[in-house]
């Protein structure tokens, strides 16, 4: 369990990522997605090194590893800033979202992606908002 206060390291951003979306878990960790939520909200900072990983997780091929990163990113994007929201659009995250739907992945990761891409694209304000990069990922796939 990662302390709230404690600064994750690129490698133990990586770590923590890993055991949140691991293979072996029957359901997300709710706690471990918190913690890592919480060590972003402390250090700004590791959203970087925390987007990263989930990426990286993201490219996994067995689809429960690709559902528990979009259910840690799901829960990074409801309980972390806007840095993480950046770190979503510059990383190339949405673009691999595409690239897994485009792939005709497993059906309830892709339900999953097409969910998340709808409301954060209506979050963040369609093409004149914010983020217009959340929109136009969603619009890439209509």
């Amino acid at each position: 369990m990662i302390a709230a206060t404690s600064s994750l390291t690129s490698s133990s951003a990586s770590v923590a990522v890993d055991k949140a979306t691991s293979d072996l878990l029957i359901s997300p960790d709710w706690t471990m997605n918190i913690d890592i939520c919480d060590s972003v909200n402390s250090h700004h900072w590791q959203a970087k090194d925390v987007v990263k990983a989930v990426k990286k997780r993201l490219q996994h091929k067995s689809p429960k590893v690709q559902f528990l990163a979009l259910t840690l990113l799901e829960t990074m994007v409801k309980n972390c800033g806007d840095y993480v929201h950046v770190q979503i659009a510059e990383r190339n995250i949405l673009g691999e979202m595409v690239k897994i739907v485009r792939k005709r992945a497993d059906m309830q990761v892709r339900e999953k992606i097409l969910i998340l891409l709808d409301s954060w694209q209506e979050a963040f304000g369609g093409p004149a908002g914010k983020h217009p990069q959340y929109y136009w990922a969603c619009e890439e796939l209509r």
